[in-house]
């Protein structure tokens, strides 16, 4: 079972699709997957969304008033001396890695979870990256990055569950009229 979860921040994270800025989509999946899964622990999985950057945690997206999340989530920077370890009754699950720029339809996380071909950019690990932060001097991000799958070709046209990446603005609307099309309505 998924006990942490690590979202890599980036530009990406302030990017608006279909109303919702990347981070607090990532972050409403991630609480409706949890509440479904029923998760090992009763808070569901501890999260920790790294920036890339402090400049982009001083200017991160916040939730939509009235959105409330029953997860717990932590905010730490790349370049920090460390990232915050989880309790020890998470530390013993698997960690889930992903980046902001991954675009998921709602509730559609079991689906890119059971994806068995590397074309969505996440991966699931089974330890902490304690190592990167030692051995990175705290620049985990890139490390952490690096350690995701190449997304397969033709995965910025995207697919019901998953209506593609944004790496950029200009990614927005082809990627949003994707995931308007994966509604079915």
């Amino acid at each position: 079972m998924i006990s942490n979860v690590i979202l890599l921040a980036d530009d990406s994270a302030s990017y608006v699709v279909g109303g919702l800025s990347q981070l607090e989509r990532l972050l409403c999946n991630l609480d409706a997957w949890s509440a479904k899964n029923d998760g090992s622990t009763p808070d569901g999985p501890h999260v920790t969304v790294l920036w890339q950057s402090q400049a982009l945690l001083d200017r991160r997206p916040i939730l939509t008033a009235g959105r409330s999340l029953r997860l717990r989530v932590e905010h730490a920077v790349n370049g920090a001396s460390s990232i915050p370890l989880p309790s020890a009754e998470y530390q013993s699950g698997k960690t889930l890695l992903m980046r902001t720029n991954v675009v998921l339809a709602k509730n559609t996380l079991d689906k890119a979870l059971l994806d068995n071909e590397p074309g969505i950019p996440l991966v699931i690990t089974d330890e902490w990256p304690v190592r990167e932060q030692i051995s990175t001097k705290g620049r985990v991000w890139e490390a952490l990055a690096g350690r995701l799958p190449a997304r397969r070709s033709g995965a910025t046209e995207g697919t019901a569950e998953f209506p593609g990446v944004v790496d950029r603005p200009t990614d927005v609307p082809h990627v949003e009229r994707a995931l308007f099309r994966s509604l079915g309505k």
